[in-house]
């Protein structure tokens, strides 16, 4: 896997089978390119019990950051698409009684800044379940960008564009914009996976 960019989709060459490249830091995030030249970006997620690939466009009617932007817009479900099923409501969550209870979403205006959640996150994900080098550069960058750029912005009020913008803020770093823009992602999925979205 590579980090997608404008770099690696203009030296991505046909080949005699249609091949995907998939990015490392937005995961699901693919580009396609087909023997032809041509060269699409697509998201692959899970949807509805099955594996779906979704088109984002073209490679020569978008660049890679408006793809990448697009790509996280659908993979966190904030833009539906034709084929996408209907929101199904929330199955009830097991207790230890036995009984069910029913997780509610938070009223708009009432989900974590990021810098609050980031706190969370870092306790309950980043130390327990990645390597001390990746703590360090997953800290880093919740310290030196997204803090700094989006830390008192309720999760819920963060938009695409303040996000695009933020990547494009850090071009002259690409490795450390596209790990930002993981970890970033990341936070997003647990999130929705802790009930807090």
């Amino acid at each position: 896997m590579a980090v997608l960019n404008n770099t690696t989709v203009r030296r991505a060459r046909p080949r005699a089978r249609k091949y995907e490249i998939t990015c490392s830091a937005v995961r699901g995030f693919v580009l396609r390119v087909l023997p032809s030249g041509k060269k699409v970006f697509l998201v692959r997620r899970h949807a509805g019990g099955q594996d779906e690939r979704v088109r984002i466009g073209g490679a020569e009617s978008m660049s890679c950051d408006e793809a990448r932007v697009r790509a996280i817009e659908l993979l966190e479900g904030r833009a539906l698409t034709q084929r996408s099923p209907a929101p199904q409501p929330a199955a009830p969550a097991p207790t230890r009684g036995g009984r069910a209870s029913v997780r509610t979403q938070p009223e708009p205006g009432e989900a974590p800044t990021l810098f609050a959640f980031a706190e969370r996150y870092a306790r309950e994900h980043v130390a327990r379940h990645t390597k001390p080098k990746t703590q360090v550069r997953y800290r880093e960058c919740i310290r030196l960008h997204l803090g700094p750029a989006l830390g008192d912005v309720p999760l819920d009020e963060i938009t695409p564009a303040a996000v695009e913008s933020l990547h494009a803020a850090m071009s002259r770093t690409p490795s450390a914009a596209n790990c930002t823009i993981h970890v970033l992602n990341h936070m997003y999925t647990k999130a929705r996976d802790w009930g807090v979205l």
